[in-house]
């Protein structure tokens, strides 16, 4: 008994400090504090209005990220397609990436387009994790053009070093040199890409940055740092600054790029979640951004992530037995040819689709802020039926009616909810 806890104990020891190799992961996680909400009240006061939405009848695999022109819904899907949705069907636009795929372990080859905005030219600006900042000039052509902007490898010397995953971006239309575009885009992180998205936010990784790309110069540069896995990015309507999601903070931030502020971060808003993408609603007459989260809690139903925030060794332990288990599992599969062994080991890595295991719930939510940082609104689906979300695009009904399309990182449908006031 005596010897089998002294081998419990080396292998523990091994495990939580032993150096980086093929089969140990290189992470040191710091500790942080969860910072649940008490209670949900006020604004963000149970219903089931979400709940209600419409899921629109198309197949379609993650739509993370929604943009609008001439009445049609675009997105970006698994498997490198920005696509065109219509009201039972999708049609495919562009192509991010090489060859088909529509798995974890063939996105980087592939590529998953993530953020994208039109300007109000027509032109489709596309964030792709792995592949960079590319425009499309004319959505409506037979076979549009695809030019890359950025490539991530362009980042290699700017402070902090080269990013390995995009996110989201958001416009400053004519603010560039020779009235040309800026884009302002999240950059998650230099040392963590997409597929290893869970082991950034496991480790409270803080690399991640706001970075400013001009396109008429062809020069990125750095405009704000430190953020714990930034995602949606959003301009406000003075265009003095831009509003960050943090997903690891689960808060709103504001780095200022005009005036006397340029390069200060601020704090904006505390949210009840994991928060994705944030943005403008189509209210002209107050300054409002939707928000959607990938999970929702209070401090009433803490996650097992919440719990250990503040214990990074044993973060550190678990991620590492992880890596261990499924490498010598993935291995022995490779040797002996044995595809269920391979199955198994890649299925038990954290890659980024077990973030829904540690983080999330199925308690839906979109919140609608203010431009002091308020929240104002809060539409819920408690019961699941509209939950891990990613996006919010509100447009106007002929009636005055507020449509909201909501997407999602994960989910194989595209929702919609209709408020009439």
């Amino acid at each position: 008994m005596q010897k089998t806890a002294v081998i419990v104990a080396i292998f523990v020891s091994y495990l939580t400090f032993g150096p980086p190799n093929q089969y140990l992961i290189d992470i040191e996680p710091i500790a942080y504090s969860a910072n649940l909400f008490p209670s949900f009240d006020g604004p963000l006061e149970h219903n089931t209005i979400l709940s209600g939405a419409e899921h629109l009848p198309v197949k379609i695999h993650g739509p993370e990220s929604l943009a609008v022109w001439d009445n049609k819904i675009y997105t970006g899907t698994f498997g490198g397609l920005v696509v065109r949705v219509d009201e039972d069907k999708v049609v495919p636009i562009a192509k991010i990436g090489n060859g088909k795929c529509d798995a974890d372990s063939k996105l980087q080859e592939c590529g998953r387009p993530l953020g994208i905005r039109f300007n109000s030219k027509g032109i489709l600006y596309v964030i792709d994790a792995f592949h960079g900042l590319h425009m499309i000039d004319s959505v409506t052509a037979p076979n549009p053009k695809v030019t890359q902007l950025l490539a991530i490898s362009a980042t290699k010397n700017l402070p902090g070093g080269e990013s390995v995953f995009f996110d989201d971006i958001t416009l400053d239309e004519g603010a560039g040199t020779d009235g040309g575009d800026v884009i302002y885009l999240s950059d998650v992180s230099t040392k963590w890409d997409l597929l290893h998205g869970t082991v950034a936010l496991i480790e409270h990784d803080k690399s991640g940055r706001l970075l400013k790309y001009d396109i008429n110069a062809r020069k990125v540069t750095v405009a704000g740092t430190d953020f714990v896995f930034p995602n949606g990015v959003q301009i406000t309507d003075s265009k003095d600054a831009v509003i960050v999601c943090e997903f690891g903070l689960r808060r709103l931030t504001r780095t200022f790029i005009k005036g006397p502020k340029t390069g200060k971060t601020e704090f904006f808003a505390a949210l009840p979640g994991e928060c994705d993408n944030i943005r403008r609603s189509a209210n002209r007459d107050q300054e409002t951004y939707w928000v959607a989260y990938a999970s929702v809690r209070n401090a009433s139903t803490p996650l097992m992530a919440d719990r250990l925030a503040d214990v990074p060794l044993l973060r550190k332990f678990l991620v590492r037995l992880a890596f261990l288990s499924s490498t010598a599992i993935e291995n022995v599969g490779n040797v002996f040819n044995i595809e269920q062994l391979q199955s198994l080991g890649h299925s038990l890595k954290p890659t980024i689709d077990k973030v829904f295991l540690l983080y999330a719930t199925n308690y839906g939510m979109i919140t609608e802020v203010n431009a002091n940082g308020k929240i104002i609104t809060a539409y819920s689906s408690p019961d699941g039926q509209t939950t891990h979300l990613s996006e919010v695009l509100e447009v106007k009904g002929d009636k005055g009616e507020r449509i909201l399309y909501i997407g999602s990182y994960s989910n194989s449908y595209l929702a919609r909810l209709v408020i009439r006031k």
